[in-house]
């Protein structure tokens, strides 16, 4: 895996301008971004398209309309759905481009029941393309890695929360993440293990080296006068601490 690969730059904005501006900035500096989707609900405060009622008809016309924005010559997009009704969304981003989505275990009432629903609706599970569409578990600081056990042979990934307040960037990082990473990354090696939530130089190193496979940045990347060097920062220190050094 190369460096571009493990370091995600995190977008988490109020406004469609806000998103595509972002996008754009750190469009060809890495491989994968994340855009985190809150609904004010399941965490908050809430982001594009659930800060104004017009913001959803904004989202649902661009979907209708064949907006795209992830293509073939930029990065892979990444969703973190922090939603009460993620099922609901899911087929709208998958229209507008995201390949990668993140889904809360917290979020939905029967995690198995949800990813059933998905592999019948798209055609998906583990491993059905890693070109076209992976689906992943995203676990609260305060979740055991025990309720991830049903649904193991149908998701291509984990997400651990680094932070206890999620949905919101500059949050103080919880240290029991470190320890989360190690024991999943021990007994499922095969699982890849990622981290969203109070990244930065201090924490990327423990991460990594705990068995993390990619960390998600938000604050420490775009409150950087100089995007473009701090994420390569990032993806130095990867080459340094991580699983493919």
């Amino acid at each position: 895996m190369e460096s571009m690969d493990i370091i995600v730059p995190a977008i988490l904005v109020e406004t469609l301008a806000e998103l595509e501006e972002k996008l754009e900035r750190v469009s060809g500096l890495t491989g994968t971004i994340q855009i985190d989707v809150v609904d004010g609900i399941f965490a908050s405060p809430p982001t594009w398209p659930y800060v104004h009622s017009e913001d959803m008809r904004d989202f649902k016309q661009s979907v209708n309309d064949g907006k795209i924005f992830s293509n073939s010559s930029q990065p892979i997009l990444e969703v973190d759905l922090m939603v009460s009704s993620p099922e609901e969304i899911v087929a709208m981003w998958v229209a507008l481009g995201a390949s990668r989505i993140t889904i809360h275990a917290k979020s939905v009432d029967n995690l198995s029941d949800t990813f059933r629903r998905l592999s019948e609706t798209f055609g998906s599970g583990k491993n059905f393309s890693t070109d076209m569409l992976l689906f992943g578990v995203a676990l609260g600081s305060e979740d055991d890695i025990s309720i991830l056990e049903p649904v193991l042979d149908k998701i291509d990934y984990v997400q651990c929360m680094g932070i206890r307040n999620i949905g919101k960037q500059g949050e103080p990082f919880d240290d029991s993440v470190i320890d989360k990473v190690s024991v999943l990354h021990t007994k499922y090696p095969d699982m890849p293990v990622q981290v969203d939530g109070g990244v930065s130089f201090l924490t990327a190193p423990k991460l990594l080296s705990a068995g993390a496979s990619r960390i998600i940045i938000g604050s420490a990347i775009w409150y950087s006068t100089d995007i473009k060097e701090r994420i390569k920062e990032f993806q130095d220190l990867s080459l340094r601490y991580g699983l493919y050094t």
